[in-house]
């Protein structure tokens, strides 16, 4: 409530006391009442007679209520009433002033009619909300499908207009003018509001009033207890105490009992009703549309599906729902958005409203096979395609030969996807720019064992065979929360290269790679290996290869550059971190590569194998239990495969349990710089010699490079390291 609408109630019931010093026969009361059920509450009033004479008075009345949930309702008025004969008859009006259980404020102006009598009472009361009536609330708006396309309707509090009437009488419990009373009450409402229909409804109530003079002369307490029961199905109950005593004296016994003093009885709050009552409006999706396809196996097998995909055309939503087999690759047209089962779509109205909306069917998955069986052989179709602009979200997808596959497209999305049991690769992107890959799952995929067939090929070096992620040709590639599992090769990165001349040419780079929170355990062969790519970012990268019996290196950046890899745990492998160069693969030798808080553990050779590169940095490196050296450097002496291994930083790098060294060197190394420690058991280094290893430490002025306390310089690289 405002702050200015409290202190006009509270000025307004001041107001009313000074009147209390003309009544002749009746005194000003307070009351405070307590409520349990319907509408609980904690409230408190002052009634205050102002007797004209003639059998004629003029009241005044306040109330305050604090309700259960935080809304609070005030409100003050006044009336006349007047003796004719057996009968009074009333007037009265009120301002109301609420606070709403969704914190909005608002106020009314009730009027009653009433018409109490000794035994019997009637009354009628009307209400009319006054200023904003309807207030917006995002919270209970709601999104739906109707007649193929998205709608939001507007949630809305509303302030109600109503009318009630009520008849009661006093049971012949007691006597007539006794302080005590047992009363029940039966009445009708109507309620409505410019955004709702009527709501209607009936009430029944009882009341047990009981004097109580003897504690405090003209008190009482009363006793009540009520159901509701509206249009709308809706069933209520109320049971309430209720305390009563004049202030000032002891009223006369007529006073104290009289229809002329008894309190107003009518509804003190402010009606609300919370919902949707707004219009439809067209909800769209990021992609603009608001068009809605359902789809499900019901309708069909693939070519039906394919038939309706395409007909429903570009933009469209499609929800999907349940097993779906298919025997043919599904494809999606430009800027469809594909939702399984659960899954949840972001929508907005033309004003900006935003709305969450569930697919509501069930958990849905693609099974490529040729019967209904999950468990049916594999056929040799792809699972989907996408297109410009698709996203897939909240699916399963096995059996298939490829998984999802996308080819010269752009802005696509692979959100919350499980992949599982597929003979290919699980996502396939060839050509594409601006992917992203998150949230999702690939597990058991074909494994291959054989060398001839599955192992990398500088010869041919944009293809692996049975990848989780085979990304060729890719631009702007975001990979974030993806967990592969028991794979051949794990994440794959290279650039579309056409090699029909000589030499070959990029015809569509690998470059703005972002990977981040990527798990990979169990991969038979590189977890993640980038080729002839650059500008590459890996964050949380977590390879477990450590229960394999065989594998590969886990990490390999092949005539790669400018990557940044941080925050990482190798465990396993051939060789945990791999720079490997190869001149017939376009591009330059490793080069500008931080590495910085990774550990490096269990590895069959090498933690690091550095081949012809520059421009390295290790921060914060720990590499553990390595089965032949910490850090393998090897460079290039006969110059036609990238030179010498130079230009490389090491600050705060660990070696502990290494079998043979802690750093092994072959051929021309320059310019290392920083230091390198060792736990006592692991030998500092070693080094090849001969007249055709060309091995050389070359350091130019400033660079100083330690291996457990002991300076390598080009001078004692024989005797440190055994060369």
């Amino acid at each position: 409530m405002h702050r200015i609408s409290w202190l006009a109630l509270l000025a307004a019931m001041g107001a009313f006391a000074p009147v209390s010093a003309y009544a002749q026969s009746a005194l000003p009361r307070v009351e405070l009442e307590l409520r349990a059920g319907d509408g609980s509450a904690v409230s408190g009033g002052v009634f205050v007679p102002f007797v004209l004479g003639d059998g004629t008075v003029l009241f005044g009345d306040g109330w305050v209520s604090y309700q259960d949930g935080g809304p609070v309702y005030g409100s003050v008025g006044g009336g006349v009433r007047h003796q004719f004969g057996d009968w009074v008859l009333g007037a009265n009006a009120t301002l109301d002033f609420a606070n709403s259980p969704y914190d909005f404020s608002y106020q009314q102006l009730s009027a009653g009619l009433e018409a109490l009598g000794s035994q019997f009472e009637f009354r009628i009361n009307a209400f009319a909300p006054l200023g904003d009536t309807a207030n917006a609330v995002d919270g209970l708006s709601t999104i739906a499908v109707r007649n193929g396309s998205f709608v939001a309707n507007q949630g809305y509090e509303v302030a109600l207009y109503g009318v009630d009437a009520e008849a009661g009488i006093r049971l012949p419990v007691f006597d007539q003018d006794s302080a005590n009373a047992l009363k029940l009450f039966a009445g009708a409402f109507a309620q409505r509001s410019d955004l709702t229909g009527t709501i209607s409804g009936l009430t029944a109530r009882t009341e047990l009033t009981l004097g109580l003079d003897q504690y405090l002369p003209g008190a009482n307490m009363a006793l009540g207890a009520g159901l509701r029961y509206d249009s709308q199905d809706q069933l209520s109950a109320s049971v309430s105490i209720r305390l009563s005593a004049p202030i000032g004296g002891s009223p006369a016994q007529a006073a104290a009992t009289s229809p002329l003093y008894q309190r107003i009885e009518r509804n003190r709050a402010i009606s609300t009703l919370a919902g949707n009552f707004g219009a439809d409006e067209a909800a769209f999706a990021s992609n603009g549309s608001s068009q809605v396809l359902q789809l499900s196996s019901a309708n069909g097998p693939a070519s039906d599906l394919n038939a309706l995909i395409a007909a429903a055309g570009e933009g469209t939503i499609i929800l999907a729902s349940g097993d779906i087999v298919v025997d043919e690759t599904l494809a999606l047209v430009a800027n469809q958005m594909f939702i399984g089962g659960g899954g949840v779509i972001d929508l907005h109205t033309a004003d900006g409203q935003m709305f969450s909306y569930a697919n509501p069917g069930d958990r849905t998955t693609l099974v490529a096979a040729a019967g209904a069986s999950r468990l049916a052989a594999p056929v040799a179709v792809d699972g989907i395609t996408l297109a410009d602009g698709t996203t897939l979200s909240t699916l399963s997808i096995t059996g298939a030969e490829n998984a999802i596959v996308a080819r010269d497209a752009a802005n696509i999305t692979i959100d919350n996807v499980t992949i599982d049991g597929v003979t290919g690769n699980g996502i396939v992107l060839n050509r594409v720019d601006n992917a992203v890959i998150r949230n999702s799952r690939i597990s058991n995929t074909t494994i291959c064992l054989s060398n001839s067939d599955c192992e990398f090929s500088i010869f041919d070096p944009t293809f692996v065979p049975n990848a989780a992620v085979n990304a060729v040709g890719v631009q702007n590639l975001t990979i974030a929360g993806l967990d592969i599992a028991d794979v051949t090769y794990g994440i794959f990165i290279a650039p579309d290269i056409d090699d029909s001349g000589w030499p070959s040419v990029v015809t569509s780079e690998a470059e703005n790679i972002d990977i981040s929170n990527v798990r990979i355990t169990n991969s038979r062969r590189e977890a993640l290996m980038t080729v002839g790519a650059h500008d590459i970012t890996i964050d949380n990268l977590h390879v477990d290869n450590s229960a394999l019996e065989r594998d590969m290196d886990l990490v390999v950046f092949q005539t790669s550059n400018d990557i940044t890899l941080t925050n990482s745990t190798l465990n396993g492998g051939v060789n945990g971190l791999m720079f490997a160069y190869y001149s017939g693969i376009p591009g330059v030798n490793p080069a500008n590569i931080s590495v910085s808080n990774v550990a490096i553990s269990n590895t069959s050779r090498a933690g690091i194998f550095i081949n012809p590169s520059n421009n390295l940095s290790f921060t914060d490196v720990t590499i553990t239990n390595a089965g032949s050296y910490g850090i393998y450097m090897y460079g290039d002496n006969w110059g036609f495969m990238g030179g010498p291994v130079r230009d490389i930083a090491f600050s705060n790098v660990a070696i502990n349990g290494a079998a043979d060294a802690a750093v092994y060197l072959t051929g021309p190394i320059a310019n290392v710089q920083g230091a390198v420690s060792t736990d006592a058991a692991t030998p500092a280094c070693e080094a090849t010699s001969g007249p055709w290893s060309g091995t050389t430490l070359t350091q130019d002025a400033g660079y100083a490079f330690t291996i457990a306390g002991m300076e390598l310089t080009g001078a004692n690289l024989g005797m440190v390291c055994g060369q």
